[in-house]
């Protein structure tokens, strides 16, 4: 026979049952949940936009866990290449398709990732042309007063590193040419090589990118539309910069827009290999995903009807 308290215990042990499991979500009998660790590294643009997916992937499949390391593009798959990488538990995020080519990558296209340049409000600037940009990229241009009307202010370069797909698209699309070479780390002055011609900086990420250029008076560089609309938003002292006359959007793409990409998911040998990797790819093309995707202002490349976007055919 219990007595009183024991009885009062038991029935507490009961309702603490009942509501931890009543706060879980119902599984979804179509949702492919696996059990394991999955690592998504590469892209630093994309990122954000995939943990937000991976969150609620992690809150629908209790066995799952999905581990966001943003690494740059291209470190990403070198990463994935790997051989001391297992396959099924990694996964690389690249802006563009990878420049290395290997038999057992596999590349599932993501999102339209469309880029801008930004920079500093002191600068004094909303349209370049791309021969100005080249110009200034190439040293020939190392003050504003030599681009638009106005008070001398020397030229700042922030760049990204050669782990960046971001970079990568740059050079290829816009600038045709390498990047330049690292003379400053600090951004301000050509304090790593004396007498440079051009004062350019690196840092590792979009979010570092932005704090750098929107600090730094005279400063340029880029990032993704959808990071520069967020750090306008937030009061950063930035301008976003037409090219050609032409504003950074996906729907100006198609009207000769330059500066954009395809972000892809790469893949090591059989997508399927392990069940919380085939699980998450599964999930990146439910609507749920897609919808996170057009709330970080992306343009999924799977479409409602199940075909890809026009742009993701290119």
């Amino acid at each position: 026979m219990w007595s009183p308290r024991q009885a009062c215990s038991l029935v507490g042990v009961l309702l603490a049952t009942l509501l931890a499991n009543a706060s879980r979500p119902a599984a979804d009998p179509a949702l492919a949940c696996g059990d394991g660790e999955l690592r998504v590294v590469g892209s630093s643009a994309f990122a954000p936009a995939v943990e937000n997916i991976a969150d609620e992937y992690e809150r629908l499949c209790a066995g799952a866990t999905v581990t966001i390391t943003p690494t740059g593009s291209n470190a990403g798959v070198l990463e994935l290449l790997n051989e001391r990488t297992e396959a099924g538990t990694t996964v690389a995020l690249s802006d563009g398709l990878a420049r290395q080519d290997a038999d057992d990558l596999h590349a599932t296209p993501l999102a339209v990732i469309v880029y801008t340049m930004v920079v500093n409000e002191s600068v004094g600037v909303d349209e370049l042309s791309l021969e100005q940009l080249r110009g200034i990229y190439s040293g020939r241009y190392r003050d504003w007063s030599e681009v638009r009307p106005g008070p001398s202010l020397p030229i700042r370069i922030v760049g990204r590193g050669g782990e960046s797909g971001s970079r990568t698209t740059f050079e290829q699309k816009v600038l045709g040419r390498p990047e330049g070479a690292l003379t400053s780390d600090t951004c301000d002055g050509a304090d790593r090589v004396d007498d440079a011609d051009i004062v350019r900086c690196e840092r590792g990420s979009e979010r570092q990118v932005l704090e750098e250029v929107s600090s730094t008076r005279g400063a340029i560089g880029y990032v993704d539309v959808p990071s520069a609309g967020a750090a306008r938003a937030d009061g950063r002292e930035l301008s976003v910069v037409e090219l050609d006359g032409t504003y950074p959007d996906v729907g100006t793409v198609q009207d000769g827009y330059p500066f954009w990409t395809i972000e892809y998911l790469y893949t090591k040998g059989d997508p399927d290999s392990a069940p919380v990797q085939s699980g998450f790819l599964e999930y990146l093309r439910s609507g749920t995903a897609r919808d996170e995707l057009h709330s970080a202002r992306y343009v999924p490349c799977l479409r409602k009807d199940g075909r890809l976007h026009a742009l993701c055919r290119w």
